[in-house]
């Protein structure tokens, strides 16, 4: 499973984290979204600006709703947070997005624990 050291060492065999400490990655977008997103503008937000083929499907937010053997099933997801980055070194374009499930009347669904139910999405496209 990816945990804290699994996740960094993806990072540095990747080349991501080194095109990074080297200057060599365009960081395109880093930002919180709206609450209201919706509709088209949520559609655009699921999209690299700059890349079209670069998209977050509809089937995977319907993977994140649906009950599952480790997961709570949720009413729905809200994006929270969107980074786009330019992986020059590596020659990977991502696109990271940030949801949260939602119960009904849009409030965050929580775990046993009373954390919040936060769901990491990577889409990207090697250049190379």
């Amino acid at each position: 499973g990816l945990n804290l050291v699994t996740y960094y060492l993806l990072v540095l065999f990747s080349l991501t984290g080194l095109s990074t400490v080297l200057g060599r990655t365009v960081v395109l977008d880093a930002r919180d979204v709206p609450a209201d997103s919706s509709g088209e503008q949520l559609q655009c937000e699921l999209a690299s600006a700059g890349n079209p083929s670069l998209v977050v499907e509809q089937i995977v937010l319907d993977y994140l709703v649906a009950p599952g053997s480790n997961r709570v099933a949720a009413h729905g997801v809200r994006l929270l947070r969107r980074f786009e980055y330019n992986f020059k070194m590596a020659g990977v374009n991502v696109v990271m997005l940030h949801f949260i499930s939602v119960a009904p009347d849009g409030t965050p669904s929580v775990d046993a624990a009373g954390r919040d139910i936060l769901h990491l999405v990577v889409v990207y496209e090697t250049t190379w």
